[in-house]
């Protein structure tokens, strides 16, 4: 450090005045002489890496306070040592000519670069084509500031801490990268371009952070795997709070909103008129929300889209505090009218854990009008819509509005869980549709799991599972075979490249309903990949209309993407269902469902209003198909299986009324050892006789039957059931030795009484 060797200098000590020699810096010493200051310059590193030696700036002063130090040049000194500590009013990186520069040495964060006023901090201007690194902490105080970097070829990375109370701006299209602990207590306002959080933790605590908040333009926040970014204010934060903008998170980390003390508090997708808002959650990352999340909020004149991707990890919304309203989960859920455009919601949890907590919580679809919806579980995806126990669901398409339409798909694998499905509305289209998907209870819900006077469900091919879980429910509405052709598959066109974000694939037109897709979308080369169909839908005459909504990051968040969608239509067939967990599921509506009705454990009930097109059942040892409430019920012209194990059998509860007994039965027997005996069905009386009963499992052949009695043998065992009562009886065969030593005992008692005959 550059030091002038003494400076004799006045001091008072209460008695008087004493001179004393202090050692300080010619910056110091400057600083004490009116008019003597440090001013703005360009660094040119001639002497050495020392921030405070003049010969190292090209005027030959020392910017400081209320300064702006320049780098737009070459040195040999790139890495700049900034002692103490240095306090400006703004640091810019300007040129081609600009050398990669850290400033700040030693590790990251043991300088610090204090920024004494408000607005532009750190410039780093367009024309510079080397990353440049803050290695020290940022400082900012009380001040408001901006960090600007309009490079759109190298970042700019703060590897220290960023410390202040004021608000913490982004701007400019290209990269900021944080890789410190970070703990700003202002807002974060990202005007544009990307924030990498690639390692480290940063949390800003301000009320709420606006991501994208100028209009017309893209802001991207990306966070690494092992990274944590959170808004810890009383809020939340907006993504895309301008007209036209786009806004979107990658979280491959961790990502917090965390404080909420009202309300509105939360995460908002697409929040301003035209705007896009897109969160992914990939990998193993973790996503928690403390007030609710908002999908496709948008305004009154024009909607906006908002999409959720969930590929991997767990996304958590679980408002606390003093949080009350119930719509935890709102998509769509403005309740406004959009006059010019349509609203777009999407939300894909594929291979991933989507989480909506709370008592009673709400998930609403469509409150407002012109409002489109499409929402997937998929693959190991999984949607849990409240706490179990706790009457919580799902409403499709709330408001009654013509123009809305909502699709909830299950597929592949998928699971939800939640205590109801509900859509009430007349003209708003609610379409439930399931393909190898499992709906499991959480609550005992008398209404119903599915309900509402205009919910529609189809069962593709793959089927449905309801797991009860403990609870008993009930299917208010019909399960229904599709019908006719459905999407089979949506080939990708057009430039499916530039995008920042996934669009919503809206499927219109066709003569049909219910179908739904995705698009996959690669962040890392801003890419559409393809479009993966969820739900093929039902009564398709015509190859529907696809369109990308979103996420090409231009002029017009909510414009459709230059990307393209080629619908293939072909035949569709329905699936069956199968009934698992503990506790009963009450079927109450005309099921035209065709598959297999398969019941592994627990309890399945026709309402005395159900019904079912299903002809095959398959009840598992220790279930329960239960008829009761029926007026009658007619076992003619179906195929029914029946498990037995050692203990229990599957068994038709048809106590009270009248069972027909046509149809084929089979005894499933899963054991070497069955049991003595086996009620198989109650009835107060029977009627018609079984088309024919066969043995499988462990055992083989047939019964033959003799009057209300059917009877048969099988691997040393006989079977006996009495078509009457339903009573099964199974008795072991003795074996042929024990039979030959039953004989000769017999005969020798005979033997032995005829000599005794003789000898009288």
């Amino acid at each position: 450090m550059n030091t002038i060797p003494e400076f004799r200098a006045f001091i008072s000590t209460g008695r008087g005045l004493s001179r004393v020699a202090l050692p300080v810096t010619a910056l110091a010493f400057a600083a004490l002489i009116p008019g003597a200051r440090g001013a703005s310059d360009a660094w040119t590193g001639a002497t050495d890496a020392t921030w405070a030696t003049t010969t190292n700036w090209l005027g030959g002063t020392v910017p400081g306070a209320g300064d702006t130090a320049t780098f737009n040049a070459a040195s040999a000194n790139t890495t700049v040592d900034l002692g103490a500590g240095v306090t400006l009013s703004s640091l810019v990186f300007d040129t081609a000519s600009a050398a990669a520069y850290t400033i700040g040495s030693g590790g990251a964060g043991n300088q610090t670069l204090t920024i004494g006023a408000a607005g532009n901090a750190i410039t780093m201007n367009s024309t510079v084509v080397n990353d440049q690194l803050l290695n020290a902490n940022l400082a900012f105080g009380t001040n408001a500031i901006t960090v600007n970097n309009s490079s759109t070829t190298n970042a700019l990375t703060i590897a220290g801490s960023l410390t202040g109370s004021a608000n913490f701006t982004k701007s400019g299209v290209g990269t900021l990268v944080l890789t410190g602990t970070n703990a700003p207590t202002g807002n974060l306002v990202l005007n544009a371009g990307r924030l990498n959080v690639a390692a480290g933790t940063t949390n800003f605590g301000g009320t709420f952070s606006n991501l994208a908040n100028t209009a017309s333009t893209t802001a991207i926040v990306s966070v690494s795997s092992g990274a944590t970014f959170g808004l810890t204010g009383n809020n939340g934060g907006n993504f895309a709070n301008a007209i036209g903008a786009s806004a979107v998170l990658y979280n491959s980390g961790t990502f917090n909103q965390s404080a909420t003390t009202v309300n509105n508090a939360g995460i908002y997708l697409g929040n301003k008129a035209s705007s896009y808002g897109y969160l992914q959650n990939s990998g193993t990352a973790t996503t928690t929300i403390a007030g609710r999340l908002w999908i496709a909020r948008g305004e009154a004149a024009a909607g906006s889209v908002g999409v959720l991707d969930i590929t991997g990890g767990t996304v958590s919304v679980n408002p606390v505090g003093n949080f009350t309203a119930v719509q935890r989960l709102q998509i769509n859920g403005d309740g406004n009218t959009h006059a010019t455009s349509t609203s777009y919601a999407g939300v894909n949890v594929v291979n991933g854990t989507l989480t909506v907590g709370g008592n009673a919580a709400q998930t609403n679809i469509n409150t407002g009008q012109n409002e489109y919806t499409s929402f997937n579980i998929t693959g190991t995806g999984k949607f849990t819509a409240g706490n179990s126990g706790t009457d919580s669901g799902i409403g499709l398409s709330v408001t009654n509005i013509a123009t809305n339409t909502a699709t909830l798909s299950i597929s592949n694998g998928g699971t939800l869980e939640t205590s109801y499905i509900y859509n009430n509305n007349a003209l708003g289209t609610g379409i439930i549709s399931i393909d190898n998907g499992t709906i499991r209870s959480l609550f005992n819900n008398a209404t119903g799991i599915i309900q509402g006077t205009n919910t529609k469900t189809y069962i593709q091919s793959g089927g449905v599972t309801f797991d009860t879980n403990g609870f008993a429910t009930i299917a208010q509405n019909p399960l229904l075979a599709p019908s006719g052709n459905g999407v089979t598959s949506i080939t990708l066109g057009g430039t499916a490249t530039s995008y920042v974000g996934a669009p919503v694939v809206q499927i219109s037109g066709g003569g049909g309903t219910g179908a739904a897709a995705i698009a996959n979308f690669d962040p890392t080369t801003g890419t559409v990949t393809g479009i993966t169909v969820t739900a093929a839908g039902s009564g398709y005459t015509s190859a529907p209309t696809i369109t990308l909504v979103g996420g090409n990051g231009g002029a017009t968040g909510a414009g459709a993407g230059t990307a393209t969608g080629m619908a293939s239509i072909g035949a569709v067939t329905g699936g069956g269902l199968t009934k698992t967990g503990a506790g009963t599921l009450t079927l109450s509506a005309a099921n035209t469902y065709t598959g297999a009705t398969t019941i592994n454990t627990g309890t399945l009930k026709l309402a005395s209003s159900g019904s079912l097109a299903s002809t095959t059942f398959n009840i598992a040892a220790g279930a329960i198909f239960d008829v009761s409430a029926q007026s009658g019920y007619s076992l003619s012209g179906k195929a029914i299986t029946l498990s037995l194990d050692g203990v229990n059998g599957g068994s038709i509860n048809a106590s009270g009324l009248v069972l027909d007994l046509g149809g084929a039965l089979t005894l499933n027997i899963t054991t070497g050892t069955p049991g003595a005996s086996y009620a198989l069905y109650s009835a107060s009386s029977t009627t018609g006789s079984f088309g024919s009963i066969n043995l499988s499992g462990n055992f083989s052949g047939s019964l033959t039957q003799a009057g209300s009695v059917w009877t048969g043998s099988s691997n040393g065992y006989d079977f006996s059931l009495d078509q009457s009562t339903g009573a099964l009886t199974v008795a072991a065969v003795p074996e042929p030795g024990v039979v030959a030593l039953l004989s000769l005992g017999f005969a020798g008692v005979l033997a032995l009484r005829r000599r005794h005959i003789t000898q009288l």
